[in-house]
């Protein structure tokens, strides 16, 4: 468990830029090489991320930081920036 919510960084603009950089990598793939495989495996893999991001979220509002992270979850967008915020 970390000890302080990161807002600096990617984290000043979204709160899970690790997943995200990952389900680019993985749009991209189904795009770049369009099959039946590669877009299966994309969408699946897309899917557990969000799954993953959720569940960080899940873990960390039950934490001592619940507070402050629930504070930063509402100034930050989940995989895009928040306009205007």
């Amino acid at each position: 468990m970390p000890a302080a919510v990161c807002d600096a960084g990617p984290y000043q603009f979204i709160r899970h830029p690790f997943y995200l950089s990952h389900m680019v990598a993985f749009l991209s793939a189904a795009i770049a090489f369009p099959s039946l495989p590669t877009t299966a495996v994309s969408i699946a893999s897309i899917g557990l991320f969000v799954y993953m991001a959720l569940d960080d979220e899940r873990i960390l509002l039950r934490s001592e930081l619940a507070a402050d992270y629930q504070t930063y979850r509402k100034r930050i967008g989940m995989f895009l920036p928040r306009l205007g915020a």
